[in-house]
């Protein structure tokens, strides 16, 4: 059931970096990696405990983004986008 949820995780300065499953974001939460800033309102119940799934998490250390450069403007890639069809 926790894999069917996506919680998008923020880096350090709350930027985005992706979305994770709902486990990973508690796993993430309860290793003390992350902390969570937002909850869908879905309890999930233990023997022990009961907790909100996480929706947003942050990262607590700085991760960096590969930015990645986009896709070479050729007539090859264009036609790929587009479905190998004509625009006009």
């Amino acid at each position: 059931m926790l894999d069917a949820f996506k919680s998008l995780v923020l880096n350090y300065s709350y930027e985005p970096l992706q979305f994770c499953t709902a486990r990973h974001a508690i796993t993430m939460i309860f290793g003390g990696r992350a902390e969570g800033l937002d909850s869908a309102g879905y309890l999930v119940r233990t023997p022990s405990t009961s907790f909100e799934l996480p929706t947003v998490i942050r990262v607590l250390k700085m991760v960096r983004r590969n930015r990645k450069k986009g896709l070479a403007f050729s007539k090859k890639n264009i036609l790929r986008r587009d479905n190998y069809t004509c625009q006009y």
